[in-house]
């Protein structure tokens, strides 16, 4: 999910120049929802927002506010449970602040930046825990 309107607006240009050709490069598939409004994360992830059994990841190109509102949408499912076992959540710097991917990057003892948060995600280890 983009926010285009994060931080200097550059959501989408950073979606397109970095984040999507580095998936590619890692043969990990992908669908895009360049969010249009507040709460359109929200609404997108909330039960009736469509079926989210075939996804094992969710990736916020953004600012902290485009996560929170994506776990906003996960907590209001019934099958919330379940699906925060088996969904990663990954987070690309492009908001103002950036502070929730400053300290996932970090946490890993990674620099902090667009290339390096895109590639702890392709390695699939966009959880904290991973690095211990």
């Amino acid at each position: 999910m983009v926010n285009p309107c994060s931080g200097k607006k550059k959501g989408l240009f950073f979606y397109n120049t970095v984040v999507r050709r580095m998936l590619s490069e890692s043969n990990c598939s992908c669908d895009l929802l360049i969010t249009t409004h507040a709460g359109h994360a929200t609404d997108r992830l909330r039960e009736g927002g469509g079926d989210l059994s075939i996804y094992n990841g969710v990736i916020a190109v953004g600012g902290d506010g485009l996560l929170y509102e994506m776990l906003q949408g996960m907590e209001s499912r019934g099958d919330r449970t379940e699906l925060m076992k088996r969904i990663t959540f990954g987070i690309v710097p492009a908001g103002s602040g950036n502070g929730l991917a400053a300290s996932v990057v970090h946490a890993r003892g990674e620099a902090d930046g667009i290339l390096e948060n895109t590639f702890i995600i392709c390695k699939n280890g966009s959880k904290v825990s991973d690095a211990e």
